[in-house]
């Protein structure tokens, strides 16, 4: 091709100069104009009397990002600003030694410090100097890239990866390696001498790797990159937006909450006891321990508190979700603009939520309780994950396991796409999945799912055989590799029918891609394939509007709240704006575009699986047994793909502007159309981004534990408390417990919901105190009795059934065992605790651990059996009491006046048994978190008698009951399948709405005419 024919074509693409000064002004102004048009729909519906973030910088953010949207969009020309780093060999190598040797004179100057950070929970990052955060977050990168590094230079070095790649891969890499290496690490909190060495270690090794790699090029300088101006631009500012928001939530105290601090237990156990300690913990303290693991060695390595360090890791998973997602777009697109764009709307784009403001506005500026209560109304309206409260970011609790997860996913596919792509480099990629898909099976299972029907995709979509076979073979495999841990660390059951599902799954790809191969083309011409999607677009924008009918119609009458169904008319309302778009996108590419591309066959498809998946757990749950609920399949999984199919919302070919210039004959009706489709992103943008300032605002104002409006930040004392347990030297290599003596009696007698908030599901912050600081907490049974008992014999007894090792007391408590306390010493003596070492109270502590239930009293009618030192008795048809005396006595009192009493005694009874006032240990009773006011057995039960105290309290142990039984009051529970099914049928016939009902309004008739008739004019119209 001739060199003018080259520049005539790229001269046929420009805009004309006329079209380029018209467009040039608008563009200078977009970032002011986006600017009040965000800042005066922010005052308009009254957001602003709820937000607790800075609207300023929210709305400059937000206006950036809309005129660097334009700017993509439509000046398309401009994407190839390229810049190009060298550096020369020297130069990095005596960077490289430099560096070695500062990091080392720095640790020996500050060992002092460093080494007192290792035995700490947290330090208020006030009180840290900025040169200790700079520094660790560093490390913490190098710790997260520099072990891929060396491993693809060392082994895998014929695999070529791109910068992008790297960024993406190598963390992902980096941290299956510290997975599995936590694993072997000791349980130390402090690991300096391997932080003394892993710094230079590092550096010498990747400079070494640089060394000979580039041993041929000696006399040249190193190209380190060459990096695309437009894409830096665009992924800063959507990385920019999310630490935004997610700042914005945890300021000012910025400390981990709810979620977090759950995961932070894990994490601070295995620093203190290792993998010995988690595998001591009983099975229903169990959790997917894999990414705990990596973190806990991370922690060890850096010289931070551990909470310090995870919060950093926290704001890294922000980054490393916002490259992964980028990385996936493009591999799919191949185009930066389609890629950059599907990535700001997953990113900016939010729920419908905030137009609850817009019945019911504040008035003044809300906080505390009022703030708490009014985003609790908007999240009863359109459910809890529709954008006020869980936000579709992850900028709040779930930004650590999770949210890494959701990265480690997008990576994942990303990996099995380039596979797809490029056959002849499916290795490389294979193991970047397997790196992917092993710790997400090992760390959190419930993305295994979108990996399961990503193969499905792939494997329905490829021709591939040799491909579809090392697919098959490297899912086995894996699966293989991951059930010796699965079956080790006792996972729950759930994760062994997620691999079984993810074979499945690839098997039914390739089994429904065959038959597509051999009958798809029969009986449909292309032409009627091309109707059939057009229907079939139509009936879903139909359903879509009748969905926003429905809702809004009856808004007064319906509340989705914590949905445990998904309804027919819920699913546009949780998708939000992102479903939005994207049903504009594929309705209009549909319509309009001739075929479709692999991109979009693949996002559709990923999102009918997982409409599927829903529909199948909603059936299930309601009508066979309870399998969990449908989020976050619904709808956070959802996002993704809707985010990547929005991108045909401009157009069907590679530019924009191509189409605009086609579909402009005449050059005003083009300068019109832009700006229309640039009104068109503001508002979409500035709208749908709304809901971040709910959410933001909402885990801003609610405290560290629970879901109220309390403390949001740690108390000096509280840092002080957290930080001497975690520094207490472990005495048994499994986890040791901490038992907290609060202020008043922690299990108070009260009735009806106010037992389920004030007993059964109170959340005790001294608790999480205890468990952050690497210790556990005993079960309900020792806490009650410990608060009521007034011998130190009933604490020597306790002892048998839990490691505790300390007593936790408040000062001003009401607690008899004070008493007994007042005459040791405490270990720790602050402003509001005192701590006491058991050793001093019993100086030889059983450590064997038992199961048993502490009771009240029993009643019973029917017959019982009592075996007592070999004597038996057995009485019929009686109805009776057995009541607490002393030191294991008790009393059994019948209607028939034979009353006796005993001691050690096994006792069986048939026909009715009432258990009062109970706690338990762990193992009883887990769906009722260990505690009731009763339960009541019919059928044959069986248990010992082991101890009493005090004429009130009695121990009874190996209980076993074979016939029915009810706890009342009930558990807020889903797991009994009855419970699940009367739970939902409650919940649908509060909110279901009949779709008949909304098809013969006058509002779903006007839908219906206008769906119809635009139906008519795609099949007339051969240019639509």
């Amino acid at each position: 091709m001739s060199k003018s024919h080259i520049y005539r074509k790229e001269i046929s693409f420009m805009l004309p100069r006329k079209m380029l000064v018209n467009k040039a002004i608008p563009l200078i102004l977009i970032l002011p104009i986006s600017w009040m048009v965000t800042a005066l729909l922010i005052n308009f519906i009254g957001i602003s009397h709820i937000s607790h973030i800075n609207l300023g910088v929210f709305c400059t953010l937000l206006s950036l990002s809309l005129s660097f949207l334009v700017f993509l969009m439509f000046h398309e020309f401009r994407l190839a600003w390229f810049i190009k780093i060298r550096v020369e060999r020297k130069a990095l190598y005596v960077s490289g030694i430099l560096l070695v040797c500062v990091a080392l004179l720095v640790f020996l100057l500050r060992s002092d410090i460093y080494f007192q950070y290792g035995f700490m929970v947290f330090k208020q990052w006030s009180q840290l100097p900025l040169f200790d955060i700079v520094l660790m977050c560093s490390l913490f990168c190098l710790l997260l890239y520099a072990p891929a590094y060396i491993l693809h230079g060392v082994v895998f070095n014929r695999f070529t990866l791109g910068f992008l790649e790297k960024m993406v891969f190598y963390p992902l890499v980096s941290m299956a390696i510290l997975g599995f290496a936590g694993f072997l690490a000791p349980s130390f909190r402090e690991m300096w001498s391997v932080k003394v060495l892993a710094l230079p270690l590092f550096i010498f090794v990747i400079l070494a790797l640089v060394l000979v790699r580039d041993w041929k090029k000696e006399y040249k300088p190193i190209n380190v990159s060459n990096l695309n101006l437009v894409e830096i631009t665009g992924l800063a500012l959507i990385i920019f937006f999310r630490l935004f928001t997610y700042y914005s939530a945890l300021e000012p105290a910025i400390f981990l909450k709810q979620d977090m601090i759950y995961q932070a237990e894990y994490i601070a156990r295995l620093n203190r006891y290792g993998l010995t300690g988690y595998l001591s913990s009983p099975l229903t303290e169990r959790y997917t321990v894999f990414y705990s693991s990596a973190y806990s060695l991370i922690s060890k390595l850096l010289s931070l508190p551990y909470c310090n360090t995870i919060i950093i890791a926290t704001f890294f998973n922000h980054i490393f979700v916002s490259l992964a997602f980028y990385y996936l777009s493009k591999r799919l697109f191949r185009d930066v603009k389609k890629s950059l764009f599907s990535t700001f709307v997953f990113t900016i784009l939010s729920g419908f939520s905030w137009m609850h403001l817009l019945a019911s506005p504040p008035i003044t500026p809300l906080s505390g309780s009022d703030l708490f209560s009014y985003i609790r109304a908007i999240h009863d309206k359109f459910g809890m994950y529709s954008g006020a409260t869980v936000s579709t970011i992850y900028a709040d609790v779930h930004a650590l396991v999770r949210l890494w997860g959701l990265g480690v996913a997008f990576a994942s596919i990303a990996a099995l796409l380039s596979a797809y792509r490029n056959p002849d480099e499916w290795k490389k990629y294979f193991l970047f999945f397997s790196a992917g898909f092993l710790q997400i099976v090992l760390g959190h299972p419930t993305e295994v799912f979108l990996l399961a029907f990503t193969l499905s995709v792939i494997t329905l979509l490829s021709h591939d055989k040799i491909l579809l076979e090392n697919t098959l073979k490297t899912i086995f495999l894996l699966s293989i590799s991951a059930l010796p841990f699965i079956f080790i660390f006792s996972y729950p059951k759930e994760v062994f029918f997620s691999l079984i599902s993810t074979i499945i799954l690839c098997l039914l790809g390739i089994f429904l891609g065959k038959v597509i191969d051999r009958f798809g083309n029969f009986p449909f011409s292309i032409d009627a394939r091309r109707k059939i999607l057009k229907i079939l677009a139509i009936a879903f924008m139909y359903y879509y509007g009748l969905s926003l009918i429905a809702f809004f119609s009856e808004y007064n009458n319906v509340n989705i709240r914590y949905p445990i169904f998904t309804l027919w008319y819920s699913v546009p309302i949780q998708w939000g704006f992102i479903g939005f778009l994207s049903t504009l996108a594929i309705v209009k590419h549909t319509l309009t575009a001739k075929r479709w591309d692999f991109s979009l066959k693949y996002s559709v498809l990923m999102i009918l699986f997982l409409l599927l998946f829903t529909a199948t757990v909603n059936y299930v749950n309601l009508n066979l047994f309870y399998v969990g609920l449908p989020y976050p399949i619904m709808p956070h999984y959802f996002f993704p793909f809707l985010a990547i199919s929005s991108a045909y919302i401009f157009a069907n070919g590679n530019s924009t502007h191509q189409i605009i210039i086609l579909i402009g004959k005449r050059m005003s009706f083009s300068i019109r159309l832009y700006y229309v489709m640039v009104a068109f992103l503001i508002l979409i943008f500035s709208t749908g981004s709304l809901c971040h300032i709910l959410s933001a605002s909402y885990w801003n104002n609610i405290s560290l534990w629970t879901e109220k409006p309390q403390s949001t930040s740690l108390t000096d004392e509280e840092v002080r408390f957290i930080n001497f347990l975690y520094a207490l030297e472990p005495k048994t290599n499994t986890i040791e417990e901490a038992c907290f003596i609060p202020k008043d009696q922690p299990f108070p007698i009260v009735e009806g919901v106010e037992y389920q908030t004030k007993v059964r599901y109170k959340v005790n912050p001294e608790q999480h105190l205890i468990k952050i600081a690497g210790l556990n907490t005993p079960s309900r049974m020792i806490e009650s009795a410990l608060y009521d008992t007034k011998s130190l014999s009933e604490v020597t007894f306790l002892t048998e059934f839990a490691n505790i090792q300390y007593l936790i007391v408040e000062k001003n408590t009401k607690s008899a065992l004070m008493q007994q306390l007042c005459v040791f010493t405490p270990v720790y003596w602050g402003e509001k605790y005192m701590v006491f070492e058991l050793s001093q109270l019993i100086p030889h502590i059983d450590k064997t651990k038992k199961e048993a239930i502490l009771i009240e009293k029993i009643s019973f009618s029917g017959k019982i059996f009592v075996n007592e030192d070999s004597e038996e008795k057995t009485f019929e048809n009686v109805n009776g009491e057995i009541l607490p005396l002393d030191n294991g006595y008790v009393a059994i009192k019948m209607n028939n006046e034979e009353n006796f009493t005993m001691r050690s005694s096994t006792v069986t009874i048939d026909g009715k048994t009432i258990l009062l006032n109970v706690r338990s240990t762990r193992l009883y009773f887990p769906e009722a978190l260990n505690v009731a006011q009763q339960m009541v057995f019919d059928g044959e039960t069986s248990f010992k008698i082991l101890n009493t105290f005090d004429n009130k309290r009695l121990y009874i142990g190996k209980f076993t009951f074979n016939g029915s039984y009810k706890i009342l009051p009930e558990p807020w529970a889903m797991e009994d399948p009855r419970a699940a099914q009367n739970a939902i049928q409650g919940y649908l016939n509060l909110n279901d709405i009949h779709f008949i009902q909304i098809v013969i309004m006058p509002q779903g008739m006007l839908w219906t005419v206008l769906c119809a008739s635009a139906l008519v004019i795609s099949f007339k119209r051969k240019d639509f």
